[in-house]
């Protein structure tokens, strides 16, 4: 059976990433038809009915079976491509598989039921879901990846900017104002100039972008009012200098910049005689797999782990950014 191992567990991925392709569309439209229909009711509240809790229970469980099936296999792969014997760990996965049970959503039709408040009943109104078929094509994942992005990051520019590059591939990018292209040639320079080493150093085959100084991120970054606080920890005041040459900061506090960076490492930190910061952001703009660790909602969680298979499948390349900051110390 060994032969077939590689065609055994590629065609197995990607029946995972189409279901999960399929439940995130879906619990798309079944989120956007709650949110329209709280936006109606006077007071902005609608009380779910026991049926609607426990979709909202079964979707979030197939959900994680299947994310989770999905990491399974790909350390499978992993092991066999290291050599290892399989027989036992496909064996395994392929009962687990077929006991998971994850269901296709069909055409379904839901119901909120009325809430009575103050006087006033709001709600009792039901919500029809006709989720398309699964379909991971390029062409469809590019669509559903775009609108998804469109929805997610709608109030966060950088974010959706970032997002959209990664989708597009970087050499594929818009041209901007605001950055310009670095193609994978300059890795190996950029890796000696600012020694980047580990889990910093530049890959070989990443582009990247450098942001303007007058550039939407650079500015947001440069007026984030929690990124001082991060960086005083390390400078000692008597000698007018910092005591690390790359200093990691995190965006928590900020929305738009905590889903377009998370975290990143500031590079070379200076204050000038005029008592001005200067630095440079550096971040690599990738995915980890957050089903165990989840955001406040399921749909935010499950276009971060999307976004992730397509990066561990190569169907989106990765890429870094670099960008200036400076504010008054």
């Amino acid at each position: 059976m060994a032969k077939n191992y590689v065609k055994y567990i590629n065609g197995n991925l990607r029946k995972l990433a189409d279901y999960i392709n399929h439940i995130v569309d879906l619990n798309n439209k079944y989120g956007k038809a709650v949110k329209d229909l709280c936006n109606q009711s006077k007071k902005g509240k609608v009380t779910k009915s026991k049926e609607l809790i426990e979709y909202e229970k079964e979707m979030k469980q197939s959900y994680d079976k299947a994310i989770k099936l999905y990491n399974d296999l790909t350390q499978i792969a992993e092991r066999y491509k290291a050599g290892r014997n399989i027989d036992s760990d496909i064996k395994w996965f392929h009962s687990n598989f077929n006991l998971a049970g994850l269901t296709t959503y069909k055409k379904i039709t839901l119901k909120l039921e009325p809430s009575k408040q103050d006087g006033i009943v709001t709600g009792g109104a039901a919500i029809s879901i006709n989720p398309r078929k699964a379909d991971f094509s390029d062409m469809a994942q590019k669509h559903w990846s775009m609108r998804t992005n469109i929805n997610l990051n709608n109030n966060n520019p950088d974010a959706q900017e970032l997002a959209n590059i990664f989708l597009a591939s970087p050499k594929n990018a818009p041209e901007s104002e605001e950055y310009k292209y670095i193609p994978p040639s300059s890795s190996c320079i950029l890796n000696s100039r600012y020694n980047l080493k580990g889990n910093k150093k530049i890959d070989n085959f990443w582009s990247g972008f450098a942001y303007s100084k007058y550039s939407t991120l650079a500015k947001n970054v440069s007026n984030y009012s929690y990124l001082k606080n991060q960086l005083v920890e390390h400078y000692n005041s008597s000698t007018g200098k910092f005591d690390k040459d790359k200093i990691e900061v995190n965006f928590d506090n900020d929305l738009n910049l905590h889903r377009a960076l998370g975290h990143a490492t500031i590079l070379e930190p200076t204050i000038d005689r005029n008592g001005y910061f200067h630095g440079i952001l550096f971040d690599k703009y990738d995915f980890d797999l957050k089903y165990k660790d989840m955001y406040n909602d399921i749909f935010t969680t499950a276009a971060n782990d999307y976004f992730w298979i397509l990066q561990e499948t190569h169907r989106n390349k990765n890429f870094y950014i670099l960008a200036p900051v400076t504010f008054k110390w």
